[in-house]
């Protein structure tokens, strides 16, 4: 999913698949190219919201170092029935990711403009099990 926060940097922040075997030494991966700021969370990290924090803190460090101005992301656990299917909410000023949340087929719920423009990718229901070259309906995160 990608950031949009003003006046920052834009980050793809990327789960690794949970059907998908992570075949690198660490559990995270980050590059920065070209203006293209990408960081890749294996599912364990991503499940804790603890470690996903630190990867991003030390992913910031990273951006920072290379001229860039990070954008706020934070990582929780959100566990109420509410907000459960929620993968994240991105909002001009901040993206939140839930850890708790699974991975799998999302489509996404925009609402406002500019300021006041908010982001929500939805996890579909029975999405856990979808393979590679499924159709997806309007996006996948």
């Amino acid at each position: 999913m990608r950031t949009f926060e003003h006046g920052k940097q834009v980050v793809d922040i990327v789960v690794w698949p949970e059907n998908k075997p992570w075949e690198g030494r660490y559990q995270t991966s980050s590059t920065i190219e070209r203006g293209i700021c990408q960081l890749v969370l294996s599912t364990p990290v991503f499940h804790d919201a603890e470690k996903a924090n630190t990867a991003y803190k030390r992913f910031k460090k990273k951006m920072i170092r290379a001229g860039y101005e990070p954008p706020n992301v934070e990582f929780r656990n959100l566990n109420s029935k509410a907000s459960q299917q929620i993968f994240c909410i991105l909002t001009p000023q901040e993206s939140i990711f839930n850890s708790a949340c699974t991975v799998g087929k999302m489509y996404i719920i925009e609402s406002g403009a500019t300021v006041n423009k908010k982001v929500c990718a939805i996890l579909l229901k029975d999405s856990s099990g979808y393979q590679e070259g499924d159709e997806f309906p309007l996006a996948v995160v």
